[in-house]
């Protein structure tokens, strides 16, 4: 969950990245009713919301159960703030003007996520963490499309019989994991 307290300020694309849902609240009641609706994981937000100081949702957040990690934005100019909403349980600040590559590293830290170099392209596709079934569904999926929808094109570059994609499709819509849709 995200609250930006200034518009275009935080990098939509770390989060697609990362597979992470961004859910922004402009409002205080806003915020703590996507916390209470939407139980996120992350909660990145500014110091304030209009004129109200957000502590109080760092405060609400970290008192759940299983409680997200809260990663505050701050100004230069608001350093004690900052420190302050760390010492309420935050787990981080992050200094605005923010880059997409220092706003990907720390959802990616706070996730316990950290690619290797080598790792970096299924890390940016979203393929780690995930299952093989879920993986392979996307592969074979994105390959289809690759190969103008023709199955047995797609069959032939994946090096399997089109009966097999077939097959998994079905199985993969009957399962409701995406309905031969990646994603």
């Amino acid at each position: 969950m995200t609250a930006p307290g200034r518009e275009g300020e935080i990098p939509g694309a770390p989060f697609s990245d990362l597979g992470i849902l961004r859910i922004d609240a402009t409002s205080m009641d806003e915020a703590r009713a996507r916390l209470e609706d939407d139980a996120p994981d992350i909660v990145l937000t500014p110091l304030a919301l209009g004129s109200e100081a957000t502590v109080p949702i760092i405060e609400e957040a970290l008192a759940r159960p299983g409680p997200p990690r809260v990663l505050v934005l701050a100004s230069h100019q608001e350093v004690e703030r900052a420190v302050r909403a760390m010492r309420k349980g935050a787990r981080g600040c992050l200094f605005l003007p923010l880059t997409a590559e220092r706003l990907t590293a720390a959802l990616a830290a706070s996730l316990g996520q950290s690619p290797g170099p080598d790792d970096a392209p299924l890390f940016a596709a979203g393929l780690l963490g995930r299952s093989l079934d879920e993986i392979e569904e996307r592969v074979v999926e994105a390959t289809i499309r690759a190969m103008d929808n023709s199955v047995p094109a797609a069959a032939r570059v994946l090096q399997v019989a089109p009966s097999t994609l077939y097959r998994k499709r079905a199985q993969w819509a009957e399962n409701g994991d995406g309905n031969g849709k990646d994603g």
